[in-house]
């Protein structure tokens, strides 16, 4: 890597306040760390090859870069270097136009370091991109769009920074390579690490995510890192965040629908009905005993209900999706994010997969079982949104309101009226996606 003393402009997703005005949004442990990387790597670079201490705002800063909105807003930094960790390609509108405007205002795409999903067209732009000596270098270390990665090949956006820019370095040190572990479990839902969720519950919380970096950015022993939430006081911060969560977080039992899809029988889909039926007969476990009693139904379409019936009263033959309407939130209310809602919910509904509906405008999903192999989240999220959305297989996102199919007149607005409604939509794209069979769409809670 050749280091210029231009200065350096790391990207952090998600909206966030940048000179104290604006909201902080979006934006994950992982985007976090990648970027407390970058800056410990910049110090470093300006301690040893200019022999001073590295300014925040002189040779480096951060900025935001939100899904969808696209780059051309950073030539704001003319005479700078752009460095853009953990950001989906798919989710930048028009990357080659937006690094050509760039270079007109002498701001320069250095890296692009990404572990999402890519597809053939985002690598032929990159290339692209370099041949024409727009982008210095990129590195994707996700799986290709549609292909399954086994667990341990993944990596999390962390690990890229961390293993290019400062592993066995003079820049080095425990605390980092704890840190760089705690993203990886918690981006790739490895384990619940009680240090990254404290640290996910304060991005949560609304802290300034700038503010975050740079005290991770003095993290110099293991014991620094396990002690940061208290020598920051970001303890107490959490503490309050989760004591106003308590207050508002029930709110979240006004509009919950649960939708259920019966598992197809040996993991095979797009069975026929009568195939499905015959299949889910081997399939009732206990329940087999009451399968007899079909003799004394003489409709064919009521046999196949019951059974279908008793085939879904073992848990392990139905996917359930519970979806949630995220509360009317008044000024000055804290905000209930994914996390906390599933934290919440989790406890008072079996399900295997979480939607989060912000009205019709943006749905954050997420897979929150062991099941596996029925529903990539990654590879949904384009087919019920558009072709800019995407994510994990187990953590995604999408804005349902783009799709071509999606009805503007009929909901415009989702809220409590039409929120049944709008869940019956989404669990039919669900189905026409996976093959799934469709159960039922339900309104639970009050």
């Amino acid at each position: 890597m050749v280091w210029s003393t231009r200065k350096k402009i790391f990207i952090i997703h998600g909206k966030g306040r940048v000179g104290g005005e604006g909201e902080e949004a979006g934006g994950d442990l992982d985007t976090i760390v990648s970027n407390t990387f970058y800056g410990c790597w910049c110090r470093g670079m300006v301690q040893k090859e200019l022999k001073r201490e590295a300014q925040y705002g002189q040779d480096f800063e951060f900025d935001f870069v939100n899904y969808h909105e696209g780059l051309a807003h950073l030539s704001i930094h003319p005479g700078c270097d752009v460095y853009l960790p953990d950001f989906p390609l798919d989710a930048i509108p028009d990357l080659k136009n937006d690094v050509i405007y760039l270079k007109k205002t002498d701001v320069s795409l250095i890296r692009i370091d990404d572990h999402h999903p890519w597809s053939d067209e985002a690598i032929a732009i990159l290339d692209e991109l370099k041949n024409q000596e727009l982008l210095e270098d990129y590195v994707l270390k996700g799986p290709k769009k549609g292909v399954e990665m086994p667990k341990h090949q993944q990596v999390c956006g962390a690990d890229l920074i961390y293993r290019t820019f400062i592993k066995n370095s003079e820049f080095d040190n425990p605390g980092l390579a704890e840190l760089r572990r705690l993203a990886h479990v918690q981006d790739l839902h490895l384990e619940m690490d009680p240090l990254a969720l404290q640290l996910s519950k304060l991005i949560g919380s609304g802290h300034s995510k700038i503010d975050m970096v740079l005290r991770l950015m003095e993290i110099k022993t293991f014991d620094d890192l396990k002690n940061i939430m208290s020598t920051t006081t970001w303890d107490r911060e959490v503490r309050a965040y989760e004591k106003a969560l308590r207050r508002v977080v029930s709110k979240l039992n006004n509009n919950l629908v649960l939708v259920e899809f019966y598992k197809p029988p040996d993991n095979g889909v797009s069975m026929s009905n009568e195939d499905l039926v015959a299949a889910m007969t081997k399939h009732l476990g206990f329940f087999s005993f009451l399968l007899p009693l079909t003799r004394f139904l003489k409709n064919q379409k009521l046999k196949e209900r019951f059974i279908k019936w008793l085939y879904s009263l073992k848990r392990s033959n139905m996917i359930r999706i519970l979806m949630a309407l995220a509360p009317y939130r008044p000024p000055g209310e804290v905000k209930i994010n994914v996390a906390s809602a599933i934290e919440f919910l989790r406890t008072q509904v079996t399900m295997n997969y979480f939607f989060y509906c912000y009205g019709s405008f943006l749905m954050t999903t997420r897979n929150i079982s062991d099941l596996d192999g029925f529903i990539d989240l990654s590879l949904l999220m384009p087919f019920v949104g558009s072709d800019g959305d995407g994510g994990h297989k187990e953590a995604a996102s999408c804005k349902p309101a783009e799709n071509l199919q999606f009805d503007k007149e009929k909901f415009e607005r989702v809220g409590a009226a039409n929120f049944l409604e709008y869940c019956k939509y989404i669990a039919f794209r669900v189905s026409e996606f996976s093959g799934l069979p469709l159960k039922k769409v339900s309104k639970i809670g009050s």
